[in-house]
């Protein structure tokens, strides 16, 4: 077909028609590349395509599945505490969801998983909400996560409250004032 130099890129498309039903070895018995002018080849190894009569092909298909705009606050209910976090959903796909509530308390080293849920595709794509009695957390700054997996979309999708915005600064004393 030609000669492949060093740092050039070819690429080729084709399209195959089954004409026939069952096992068909694409490249053939002694189908090999030649590099080197003939020097070295390399034979390639058998590859199948599987004819079947009346299949329907459905093409490659990957779901998306996001998690964003997560929030935090605080309820209560009953006299109980409770903390509050608050996400939106989409999800392209027909599988169902995994939801796992996670929380650290270390920045972010370790998580501990305080709850989940399976969710069907209608429900993945309504805004999402877990809440958790303040009593039943580890002391110290506490960071949430929500890890959300498909088996028809890529993952695990990972969301998270941004950040609190920094504070202002503290005033500083001076100790030594020259004149």
């Amino acid at each position: 077909v030609g000669t492949i130099k060093l740092g050039q890129v070819w690429e080729a498309n084709y399209t195959l028609r089954v004409l026939t039903d069952g096992s068909i070895n694409v490249f053939g018995p002694g189908s090999t590349i030649i590099f080197n002018n003939g020097e070295s080849q390399l034979l390639l190894p058998a590859t199948y395509i599987t004819g079947v009569p009346g299949m329907v092909t459905t093409g490659v298909n990957t779901s998306e599945l996001t998690i964003t705009n997560v929030t935090s606050g605080s309820g209560d209910e009953g006299g109980t505490e409770y903390m509050v976090w608050n996400w939106d959903r989409h999800y392209t796909g027909v599988m169902q969801v995994t939801e796992i509530y996670q929380i650290s308390n270390d920045g972010g080293q370790q998580w501990i998983q305080i709850g989940s849920r399976v969710l069907t595709p209608e429900e993945a794509n309504q805004p999402g909400e877990f809440s958790y009695p303040k009593v039943l957390l580890p002391p110290g700054t506490i960071d949430f996560r929500v890890v959300a997996n498909a088996i028809d979309a890529p993952g695990p999708i990972i969301g998270t409250p941004p950040p609190d915005p920094p504070g202002a600064i503290p005033a500083q004393t001076a100790y030594i004032k020259l004149k």
